[in-house]
């Protein structure tokens, strides 16, 4: 092949590999700019942004852990759907009581504050599963099922408390209406109530759930000696018209 010849046909093949080269360079683009598109299309609906869901089957040591990690978090609340009989025969500390055999139960359980962090227990788990399935499918944002329900967390040993029911047909956040302090605390802990009150019976319990101290009050802020109580951590429960409230100290 002459010279020229040749480099005539080099020419026109160096251009052909050009143009192949530049659509593949768009066709990447392309591909890229798709791909982008399907991300948000997953990522945004029709309605905006997804929200992120939680819906777990938990143990009770694990409803424990989440308890301790919650205690300080608004919007967080320990469901108990069985009977006020069963309820206030004994029941985890700051639980709220809906009864799953109550007429109207589904309707209670629809209405509350979708947004919120529940964990929820019966006995066993025979009511607490059909519930949590529901809250799943009402698309409730947070979720937990306590596995083995009260029953279980008994036999493990963990603290609960008896007595009266807190009936919670409508659920809010919760505001702060106990105050305590100091906290560590050595020989003496001020107690002070930031709601009107009539009578106010106070409770201090171990973490096993031993009743330690109880006595009756009408004043809202108000002093008890604590120093014949061991080292330790403990709960006080303040009883009165408007509900039960639970807070937490350290006994140095």
């Amino acid at each position: 092949m002459p010279v020229e010849t040749f480099n005539e046909f080099h020419k026109i093949l160096n251009l052909k590999n050009l143009k192949i080269m530049k659509k593949f360079y768009f066709l990447t683009i392309a591909l890229c700019v798709l791909n982008g598109a399907n991300a948000l299309a997953g990522e945004y609906g029709s309605t905006g942004l997804n929200t992120d869901t939680i819906h777990k089957l938990i143990t009770d040591f694990q409803s424990d852990s989440l308890i301790k990690a919650n205690q300080t978090t608004p919007g967080f609340y320990i469901l108990d759907i069985r009977t006020p009989t069963e309820f206030s025969s004994g029941h985890l500390i700051n639980a709220n009581n809906i009864d799953y055999r109550a007429v109207g139960f589904w309707d209670v359980l629809a209405n509350l504050d979708r947004n919120l962090i529940y964990l929820v227990h019966c006995k066993g788990g025979s009511r607490s599963l059909p519930t949590y399935n529901q809250m799943v499918s009402l698309h409730f944002r947070e979720v937990y099922m306590m596995v083995g329900g009260f029953d279980q967390w008994k036999l493990d040993g963990f603290p609960y408390l008896t007595g009266s029911v807190t009936n919670t047909e409508e659920l809010k956040a919760p505001t702060e209406k106990l105050n305590i302090y100091p906290n560590p605390a050595n020989s003496k802990l001020t107690i002070e109530i930031k709601i009107p009150i009539n009578t106010t019976t106070l409770s201090i319990i171990n973490t096993n759930g031993q009743e330690m101290i109880m006595q009756r009050t009408t004043d809202n802020k108000f002093t008890i000696n604590i120093s014949q109580l061991p080292h330790g951590v403990y709960f006080v429960k303040l009883l009165n018209v408007n509900g039960i409230q639970v807070s937490k100290f350290v006994k140095d």
